[in-house]
């Protein structure tokens, strides 16, 4: 029974991904879509849909040329389904995530208003995937340049979500995150930290201090502890960052080297500029292995 064998691996996969096991969701997503391709076509809907979750899956674990690659196939194949067939508006989240890791904003906006539209004429307002969209909408519309606009979406999500209360389908800690990237971006550190700190021990408690999740949630706490002027704060969150993200993820992992370069930052503010140099060249060497 090959698609039973399938659907089992599609569950296996979903659960290493929920614990940011990314590296095992791909080689099971992987085994899904060659059987899946095998008994149902390339462009079957049970194959596009792994596909996505392959995209997504590779995001998270940095291997952004993949996931682009991918996730434009299926963008081409979603295309032409019928316009409230969910998978058109799956696949234009997973291409405008991948591409705003990416920092191509101006083409994630595009993509992330695809799925706007298409949560507008097919979701209730209230409905998790709604919401999902909207905070993802409102980061794009900061990164791109309309902050003002973002900052209404992100208040009238997170009002929302806090009236829904706890649920397993009520994603309050993104929204947290990405609203507090907002407000970082926007120089309101402490108002950043505020949510952040929120988000934090919420996920903490939810995944674990080991989650993906969570070890950017700390990494995020320790660039806004930076900017508020406590070096020292800074440094341990930062330091607990970089190394759960070495561990977890990898030492090369561009999150890995992101974290790494807030921490050279920290050890200056610090006045220890001798480790804040010697970070810094071990990053950029690293990066100069990496892209080149």
């Amino acid at each position: 029974q090959p698609e039973l064998a399938a659907g089992l691996r599609q569950s296996v996969a979903e659960v290493y991904y929920a614990i940011g096991q990314y590296d095992a969701a791909v080689e099971a997503l992987d085994a899904v879509i060659a059987q899946r391709a095998a008994t149902l076509g390339q462009n079957h809907p049970e194959t596009l849909e792994s596909r996505i979750d392959l995209v997504n899956a590779l995001e998270r674990k940095g291997d952004y040329a993949r996931a682009e690659a991918i996730a434009v196939q299926v963008m081409e194949h979603a295309s032409l389904l019928p316009k409230s067939d969910v998978l058109r508006h799956n696949a234009s989240m997973s291409l405008a995530q991948i591409l705003r890791s990416k920092s191509d904003h101006r083409n994630a906006l595009k993509y992330y208003e695809q799925a706007m539209q298409f949560a507008e004429r097919n979701f209730p307002p209230e409905d998790p995937r709604a919401l999902r969209v909207r905070q993802n909408y409102a980061l794009a519309l900061h990164l791109g340049g309309d902050t003002p606009s973002a900052t209404t979406q992100f208040e009238q999500v997170l009002a929302i979500q806090r009236r829904l209360g706890p649920g397993a389908e009520n994603n309050l800690v993104a929204t947290l995150v990405n609203y507090a990237t907002l407000l970082a971006e926007s120089g309101e550190s402490q108002k950043a930290l505020q949510l952040e700190r929120e988000a934090y021990e919420e996920n903490k408690a939810k995944l674990g201090e080991d989650h993906p999740l969570t070890l950017l949630i700390r990494n995020n706490m320790g660039v806004s502890l930076l900017e508020l002027g406590h070096a020292q704060d800074a440094l341990t969150a930062l330091s607990e960052a970089a190394e759960g993200r070495a561990r977890v993820q990898g030492a090369q992992h561009p999150l890995t080297l992101r974290s790494l370069a807030s921490k050279a930052r920290a050890l200056d503010g610090a006045g220890r500029s001798e480790e804040s140099l010697a970070l810094y060249d071990h990053v950029v060497e690293a990066r100069k292995r990496i892209l080149g």
